[in-house]
């Protein structure tokens, strides 16, 4: 990916020397990781899947940049250099990041903000600081593999997708047609609004975007970037179920298999369909159990439902309910800021 990004960008050009170029890279593909994730949480609350001038601007504010050697003429005139097109995707007129320019200013910033002011002499020292000082330590990241990793890799969330299978592809091909293959962003949201989960709009972006598997080629084709597949609609379901819980009483007191069991019930009404499968309250127990990845295909070697504990289709009264509005919101805890003095 990060190959792709500079390819597409303009960075090597900040440096005449082979050698300092090389050394830029290893910088940049020591936390490239990071880097992607904090421009897509960015991108998932701004201008998906791009960021806008506007949250830009608010990027510099949370990480620090501006000091006495930088100011926000700078802070501009860096945005608008990185914006200048290389390629033939790119119109340089768009006020936007794509993610190749969202590599890019980061190490022009760290011309101005390090190297320029002789703090550092190298170009690739100065990228290092600006990332290790300013950037990964006041900005969030997008975590999708260690949410599906401790969250959804096991067998009760592989037994409620599995078993759901064919109402589950239901409800996805109800956005299909003959040309269109795929569900968009809008559609995902208009989805959660007429399935009534409560939660809101701002949040539905960056689970979409969560969901999303990695593309290396963001810039010749922006439509790809909202494109979800099946299998990523399953992750968006396991990500927008986990969402709902946040914030109740029940967010650590229900496993992630049981938050998904009790909101594809409203999720398969807006497609006029029912579970074929649920677990009973009274047979779920507390063990965290591992091994399978989630539906990925039709020969998984999955479990029996004697190896998943039995779990059996719910009557109406043991299914699990959905979290209420307002009063199963927990107070937040204090802060060390709001404690007594």
């Amino acid at each position: 990916m990060l190959a792709q990004d500079l390819e597409f960008g303009k960075i090597d050009k900040l440096n005449k020397l082979q050698e300092d170029r090389d050394a830029v890279r290893d910088v940049l593909m020591k936390h490239y990781l990071s880097i992607k994730n904090i421009f897509l949480m960015i991108a998932a609350n701004s201008n998906y899947p791009t960021i806008a001038l506007n949250d830009y601007t608010s990027f510099i504010h949370r990480s620090k940049i501006i000091d006495k050697n930088v100011n926000l003429a700078a802070v501009d005139r860096m945005f608008i250099a990185t914006n200048t097109s290389n390629n033939k995707y790119k119109v340089s007129a768009e006020r936007e990041l794509h993610r190749y320019e969202f590599v890019e200013v980061i190490v022009r910033l760290s011309l101005v903000k390090y190297k320029e002011p002789k703090i550092h002499e190298k170009l690739h020292d100065a990228t290092l600081a600006i990332l290790e000082n300013d950037i990964l330590p006041n900005n969030v990241g997008v975590d999708g593999y260690n949410f599906r990793k401790e969250h959804m890799y096991n067998l009760k969330c592989n037994d409620i997708f599995k078993n759901n299978d064919s109402v589950i592809r239901r409800l996805f091909e109800s956005f299909l047609n003959p040309s269109k293959r795929y569900i968009t962003l809008e559609e995902c949201t208009k989805l959660l609004k007429k399935a009534d989960l409560n939660i809101n709009d701002y949040k539905v972006s960056p689970c979409y975007t969560e969901s999303m598997m990695s593309k290396i080629d963001t810039l010749s084709d922006l439509s790809a970037l909202q494109q979800m597949r099946y299998i990523e609609f399953l992750v968006f379901i396991a990500r927008v179920s986990h969402e709902v819980y946040k914030g109740t009483k029940q967010e650590h007191k229900l496993a992630l298999h049981q938050k998904i069991d009790a909101c594809l019930g409203p999720l398969l009404g807006t497609a006029d369909c029912n579970k074929i499968f649920s677990f009973k309250q009274d047979q779920e127990s507390d063990e965290e159990e591992s091994g399978l990845d989630v539906g990925l295909s039709d020969d998984d070697s999955g479990s029996n439902e004697e190896e998943a504990g039995v779990p059996a289709k719910a009557t109406t009264a043991n299914e699990l309910s959905l979290p209420a509005t307002g009063a199963d919101l927990q107070k937040p805890e204090a802060r060390p800021d709001d404690a007594p003095k």
